[in-house]
C-alpha cells in the first residue's frame, strides 16, 4: 500500500492518497467559493457606495438659480447740510408800508396823419394900378344930370342914389380912384371844390375884396375875411377873378369900383 503524500499549495493543502483516489471536489469548491465572497464583497461595497450616494443627495437639497433682476441706479446728490437742519424762525418787524408812488397818466401817443400833398395853388392878387392924373381939362359948362337911360339893376341905382355929391363932383373931374361899393352886379363863377378839402371835410366861406375896370372885368382880387381852410381861400380866389361884372356907372359914365362877395363851400352841394 502506497503511504498518503500530502502537497502543500500555495492556497489550501490537498491530500492526494496513494490509492489513487484523487479528491478534485476540494480543489474546485474552493476557489469557487473565494470568486462568490469575492463578488459579493464588491455588490456590496457597490450597494454601500449607492446608498451613501442617495443620502448625501437626500441630504442636500436642490438649490434653484435665482432669476437675475436688473435694478437702475440713480444717483441723487444730497441736499446741503444748512438746509438739512432749518434755522430758527427770527419773527419780522412789520415794515411800514412804502407810500404809493403817483403815476402820472400816460400821455396819449399822436399818431402822425399822413396828409396828401395839397396842390400848391398860387393866388392872383393884383395891387390896384395907379392911373395917371389926366391933365386939368378945361371948365365944361355946366349939364344938367341926364336921367338914367342904361339898363342898370336895381342894386346899381340904388348905390348910384347913395353916391354924395363930392363922389360925383370927383367922377366929375376924372378920378381914377374905385369907388368902394356895397355891391356890384356881377356873375360870381362857381368856385371848383378842391378835393383834398373835401375829404377833409372842410368847409367854409370866404369874403373876397374885388375890383372892376371901367369896362366891368375884374382886375384885383384878395381875400379880406378867411374861411379857415388856406385851400378853399385859394379857390374862393380864383373863382372870384374868373367872374364877370357890369361897368359901375357914376352919373352915366364908368367908373372903377371895388366891392366885396362872399364864396360859400357847402359839403351837401
Amino acid at each position: 500500500m502506497s503511504k498518503p503524500l500530502s502537497l502543500t499549495s500555495p492556497g489550501l493543502p490537498v491530500q492526494v492518497r496513494h490509492d489513487g483516489q484523487k479528491q478534485y471536489a476540494q480543489l474546485n469548491q474552493r476557489p469557487r467559493q473565494k470568486r462568490h465572497i469575492v463578488g459579493a464583497a464588491v455588490f456590496v461595497g457597490a450597494l454601500h457606495v449607492a446608498l451613501l450616494g442617495l443620502v448625501m443627495s437626500a441630504r442636500e437639497p436642490q438649490r434653484e438659480a435665482m432669476p437675475v433682476r436688473v435694478v437702475a441706479a440713480e444717483l441723487i446728490t444730497s441736499a446741503p447740510a444748512a438746509s438739512a437742519m432749518p434755522a430758527p424762525a427770527v419773527p419780522l418787524r412789520p415794515q411800514p408800508p412804502a407810500p404809493a408812488r403817483q403815476t402820472s397818466a400816460p400821455r396819449p401817443v399822436v399818431q402822425p396823419v399822413a396828409h396828401a400833398a395839397a396842390p400848391v395853388v398860387h393866388q392872383r392878387v393884383t395891387e390896384p394900378q395907379q392911373q395917371p392924373l389926366p391933365a386939368a381939362a378945361p371948365a365944361a359948362p355946366a349939364v344938367a344930370p341926364a336921367p338914367p337911360t342904361s339898363s342898370a339893376s336895381s342894386a346899381s341905382s340904388a348905390q348910384q342914389a347913395d353916391a354924395s355929391p363930392a363922389a360925383a363932383q370927383a367922377a366929375a373931374d376924372g378920378d381914377p380912384t374905385p369907388r368902394a361899393v356895397a355891391q356890384l352886379d356881377c356873375t360870381i363863377a362857381k368856385p371848383a371844390y378842391p378835393m383834398l378839402s373835401r375829404r377833409s371835410r372842410e368847409s367854409g366861406t370866404a369874403l373876397v375884396q374885388l375890383r372892376v375896370d371901367v369896362k366891368g372885368h375884374v382886375d384885383a382880387a384878395h381875400v379880406v375875411a378867411s374861411s379857415g381852410y388856406p385851400r378853399l381861400d385859394a379857390a374862393a380866389l380864383d373863382a372870384v377873378l374868373a367872374s364877370a361884372c357890369a361897368p359901375y356907372r357914376e352919373h352915366g359914365k364908368a367908373v372903377p369900383a371895388t366891392a366885396k362877395v362872399p364864396v360859400v363851400f357847402n359839403l351837401s352841394e
